[in-house]
């Protein structure tokens, strides 16, 4: 019951803050908008990007360094949602500076103080709009996810337990790559998929091999069990002639 109300409560939260952050958007872009007066709008939203870019790659960035869990996870899925927004609000500033090359080359002309309906073609900058403020909640969302992560006092053994524990650093695991040798030298163990490091592998191959005194290639047969294979071969077909 805790964690539902909790769940709700930063929900509301969220859609709390992204609405008032919409709407000082909203007023700031239509204000300027009306005004004609693009240029402090230019300055505004183009350095927005540069920080949407920016904490697009420190979160995957972030997200690659970590280990396997729910924080790796929580992660990337706001470095995907920040990755939308920051597509988002770059299409709407396109658009936007489309819609206003627009405007220049056809030589439009508007006074706030005398509004006439030809004004009405201001409502096209609804649409770029409507797309920066979709990229700012996609990038407010992904964020939203990775707060409590941020914000909370973080000590080495924390550094150590979302980062240096990964699943092949238990014993399991590297039971599971490098097979343990039998006492007749063969090898029944798993073999080694591809992309994991064969040097621990051979070297255990060849410490034995030196042991023995003998010299064989790597998954060779030893001489020792070829000769007994060769023996056992001249044996049988001794017998075959004798009957």
């Amino acid at each position: 019951m805790r964690g539902s109300l909790r769940l709700r409560l930063r929900r509301l939260a969220f859609w709390l803050v992204a609405a008032a952050a919409g709407a000082v958007f909203f007023g700031a872009v239509s204000h300027h908008v009306y005004t004609v007066d693009f240029k402090p709008l230019a300055a505004f939203c183009l350095p927005v990007l540069v920080i949407f870019f920016g904490f697009t790659s420190l979160l995957y960035m972030r997200g690659r360094s970590l280990a396997r869990g729910k924080a790796q996870v929580r992660t990337l899925f706001a470095a995907e949602r920040s990755m939308q927004g920051t597509i988002a609000y770059l299409s709407g500033i396109v658009l936007g500076t489309s819609l206003y090359g627009l405007w220049r080359y056809l030589d439009f002309h508007f006074d706030p103080a005398q509004p006439t309906a030809p004004g009405a073609w201001l409502l096209l900058f609804l649409a770029p709009y409507a797309l920066m403020q979709a990229g700012f909640v996609l990038f407010m969302s992904g964020m939203w996810t990775i707060v409590p992560q941020l914000l909370r006092p973080v000590s080495p053994y924390e550094v150590w337990r979302r980062i240096g524990k990964s699943p092949l650093d238990t014993p399991t695991a590297a039971r599971s790559i490098v097979p343990s040798p039998t006492e007749n030298g063969t090898n029944p163990g798993r073999i080694p998929s591809a992309g994991h490091d064969l040097r621990p592998f051979r070297q255990r191959h060849r410490t034995r091999s030196r042991a023995d005194g003998q010299t064989r290639p790597f998954g060779g047969a030893h001489p020792r069990e070829a000769g007994s294979d060769h023996r056992g071969s001249d044996a049988r077909e001794a017998g075959r002639s004798d009957h």
